[in-house]
């Protein structure tokens, strides 16, 4: 039979054993804690930057008819907005709620149609480089011409409108009613 200080010895040993399994244990339960919050932490960065910048663009739109300004700026807003679409729709398909989704679609498919229409806006992009590169060289006779060109562009885009200008405000303000309530509630 073991004596008092042999099994207070065996039963302290034990404690500092069990101790140091569950200091262990707890060590990797909190790193793994922390990972996924790193992870939750960087999707809602992304999430969250992507749908603002879904907002701005859409805001750009519904200003503009809001202020019922000429025609031509509505062109403007609405090339502006394909080409950042164009940036944006992959990460919204991906943390984007499904209503965020089908607002996106609908005014994607709303502005596609327009430009389709119009022929002239994969000329828009680059007329625009042009004028760019001659500001840069600072030939600006030739910058001045293509700012003409681009004007007249922008002007067939909106002759060739497919839908009346309220279609467009209402097609991006569902888009920001949506991606507003996607960032208001992060569970979507």
């Amino acid at each position: 039979m073991p004596n008092a200080a042999s099994l207070s010895v065996i039963f302290t040993g034990s404690v500092a054993l069990g101790s140091l399994a569950v200091t262990a244990l707890g060590a990797r339960a909190q790193r793994k804690h922390e990972a996924g919050l790193a992870y939750q932490e960087r999707v809602w960065d992304a999430k969250s930057e992507v749908l603002l910048n879904a907002i701005r663009v859409s805001l750009s739109i519904v200003r503009v008819v809001g202020a019922r300004a000429e025609m031509r700026h509505l062109a403007e807003s609405l090339v502006a907005a394909r080409e950042y679409i164009d940036e944006f729709s992959a990460e919204i398909e991906a943390y984007g709620s499904e209503a965020t989704r089908k607002a996106l679609r609908d005014l994607e498919a709303k502005i596609q149609l327009t430009l389709i229409q119009s022929n002239s806006a994969g000329m828009l992009r680059s007329v625009r480089a042009w004028k760019l590169s001659k500001v840069e060289e600072q030939d600006y006779d030739e910058a001045r011409k293509a700012s003409a060109d681009e004007r007249s562009m922008l002007d067939a885009i909106a002759h060739n409108l497919t839908e009346d200008p309220p279609v467009y405000r209402d097609a991006a303000q569902a888009l920001i009613d949506s991606a507003r309530k996607d960032l208001r509630d992060p569970d979507v």
